[in-house]
């Protein structure tokens, strides 16, 4: 009867703590939607100028939501270095070449300092993760744009626009690199790219 007893009690234990859990992580979800970072979704994207660190114009200064046009894209900025976020950059690259048949496309955006170090790293993260469907780029536009009209917030980390044919379809914004949170967000930004 003991034994019955200290089994009930164990699992009980066990099932209130996967229950904590399940809202600790809820909570973790609810308090990155807290934050505000990025054009709202329904507003259209705008131009902007990015320096290309891995992608097809490696070394120029383009504006890849000209080149993408009216694509599903997905594009992170983001103001993390790129050992925090390889993870995040790796599942974008994976969606972007699961979906390539509805013209997927992604790019990440460093609102860092535009060094030869800083670009060394994300070449660096693209060769160890093999990111090759996404470009990683460097901001190069007028600073004051990234307030004014990409709405960015000096708190977040990282800022999440899903857009398709230039309308913001999907916004997610973290004060850091997501962690546990990773599946579901990739999850959140894949539901938004293959929308109809």
């Amino acid at each position: 009867m003991r034994t019955w007893i200290l089994g009930a009690c164990l699992f009980g234990a066990c099932l209130a703590a996967l229950g904590q859990d399940r809202f600790l992580q809820a909570e973790e979800v609810a308090a990155a939607d807290e934050l505000q970072s990025g054009i709202p979704i329904g507003e259209r994207a705008d131009e902007f100028l990015v320096k290309d660190c891995t992608g097809p114009a490696a070394g120029k200064t383009l504006c890849y939501f000209c080149r993408y046009g009216i694509r599903p894209v997905v594009c992170v900025f983001s103001k993390s270095p790129p050992a925090e976020i390889g993870d995040l950059v790796a599942g974008v690259d994976k969606l972007v070449g699961a979906h390539r048949d509805a013209s997927a496309a992604g790019f990440v955006v460093s609102l860092g300092s535009d060094t030869a170090e800083a670009e060394q790293g994300w070449r660096s993260l693209a060769q160890e993760r093999r990111i090759v469907r996404v470009p990683l780029t460097i901001y190069k536009d007028r600073r004051d744009r990234l307030r004014d009209i990409f709405q960015i917030s000096p708190d977040a980390s990282l800022t999440i626009l899903v857009w398709r044919r230039g309308v913001v379809c999907e916004n997610v914004a973290l004060s850091s690199p997501p962690g546990e949170q990773l599946e579901q967000l990739l999850a959140r930004v894949e539901k938004a790219l293959t929308a109809e």
